[in-house]
């Protein structure tokens, strides 16, 4: 299984173009991607990039053959999925 992990601090958050890039490059068979929200933008974690890397993403991943599923199935199935 894919293992990985990428973290930014509470200052200005990638662009768009860089969490797509990180995420495609790094996704494999059973990784699981988590991205913060920055629900709370009074410390300076806006969460438009976020929002908007993931609606590129998804269909990238799944163009590359990945399936988004919930963790518990991922863990159920003996073929690890993404």
């Amino acid at each position: 299984m894919g293992h990985g992990l990428l973290c930014h601090g509470l200052g200005k958050p990638p662009p768009v173009e860089a969490i797509v890039d990180i995420i495609i490059n790094r996704a494999s068979d059973g990784s699981i991607i988590l991205l913060h929200d920055g629900r709370n933008t009074s410390i300076g974690a806006p969460r438009d990039n976020t929002v908007s890397a993931l609606k590129d993403v998804m269909p990238l991943l799944e163009e590359n053959g990945f399936e988004a599923v919930t963790i518990d199935r991922l863990y159920k199935n003996p073929k690890p999925l993404l």
